[in-house]
C-alpha cells in the first residue's frame, strides 16, 4: 500500500521524491530502510514509464491520447448518446459489483 500511494503521487505530480516523502509522512505507520529503497525504486520506475508514455503520446500515433496530452478532458464531441449511455451503465454496474466486495 505504501509503494502504491507513493507511485500515485509520483505519477500525478511527476515527482518521485515527493511520492516517497508523501508515503513517509502520510501512509506509513512504521518505516525502515528496506521500505525506503523499495518505495524509491517504485517511484523511479513510475517516473520512467510516465516519461516514456508522454513521449509516445507526443508523436500523436495513439488516437485521442495524442491530441491533448496524457489525460483527455474533452471527448464529448466524438461520442454519441448511445455510447455515452453504454459507458455510464457499464461504469455503474462495475461500481456496484466492486463495492459488493467490501
Amino acid at each position: 500500500m505504501i509503494c502504491g500511494s507513493a507511485a500515485g503521487v509520483a505519477a500525478a505530480f511527476r515527482a518521485p521524491v515527493g511520492g516517497v516523502l508523501f508515503a513517509l509522512e502520510e501512509a506509513a505507520s512504521w518505516w525502515r530502510s528496506a521500505l525506503w529503497w523499495r518505495t524509491f525504486f517504485t517511484t523511479a520506475v513510475v517516473a520512467i514509464v510516465l516519461r516514456a508514455a508522454i513521449q509516445l503520446y507526443a508523436t500523436r500515433k495513439c488516437g485521442l491520447f495524442g491530441e491533448g496530452g496524457l489525460i483527455m478532458y474533452d471527448v464529448g464531441s466524438s461520442q454519441g448518446n448511445i455510447q455515452r449511455r453504454r459507458r455510464t451503465s457499464s461504469n455503474t454496474i462495475g461500481g456496484h459489483w466492486r463495492s459488493s466486495w467490501n
